[in-house]
């Protein structure tokens, strides 16, 4: 795609080669050996397996990968995940949407499944961000517990492996290819 648009619009330049070396670090990252906590596709394949998933984005970029992703989702890990707006996603959440019955933080923390039942799905949102765009985010999203932000740069274990914050499309590839990889972790664990 980026090569595509280089054709036709010389002004957008991108370093292919560099793209893939990175693009075949993030890969090796997140391959079947490593742990999940150092694995960013595994814990992301976690954390979308425990309850009703959100895929949110704050620009045209990251609503553009979130739809994106939740096909990828659903059609590869068998996971029926929303791609919504990051503006929608909060009202939901301001509103109680997807939390089931209202419990406060306090009440779901002194919960006992045995007397009290399940509790209900939570919705999580996990909102999607380029590096220069987290900050911002990060603040706007820091009194919903259900969101998590969720970047190129989110690496565990980044003493041994860090990954360098490039250009927006070297960041959209490494999440896409995350997440897709969590895809194929979601239905290897069916």
């Amino acid at each position: 795609g980026l090569a595509t648009l280089h054709a036709v619009d010389p002004a957008i330049r991108a370093d292919l080669p560099a793209l893939a070396d990175e693009l075949d670090g993030e890969a090796l990252r997140n391959s079947a050996a490593r742990e999940v906590f150092t694995n960013s596709a595994k814990a992301l394949a976690q954390r979308i397996s425990g309850g009703n998933v959100v895929l949110a984005g704050d620009s045209a970029v990251t609503l553009a990968l979130a739809r994106h992703l939740s096909s990828v989702l659903l059609r590869v890990g068998h996971r029926g995940v929303a791609a919504v707006g990051l503006s929608d996603a909060l009202v939901a959440l301001h509103s109680g949407a997807g939390t089931g019955s209202a419990l406060s933080d306090v009440d779901a923390l002194f919960h006992d499944e045995q007397i009290d039942g399940p509790l209900p799905d939570r919705l999580r949102v996990l909102a999607l961000t380029l590096a220069a765009e987290r900050a911002q985010l990060s603040a706007r999203v820091e009194r919903f517990a259900e969101v998590d932000v969720v970047g190129a740069e989110d690496v565990p274990d980044a003493a041994t492996d860090a990954v360098a914050v490039g250009s927006p499309e070297q960041q959209l590839a490494l999440l896409a290819l995350r997440i897709e990889m969590a895809a194929v972790y979601l239905r290897l664990g069916e």
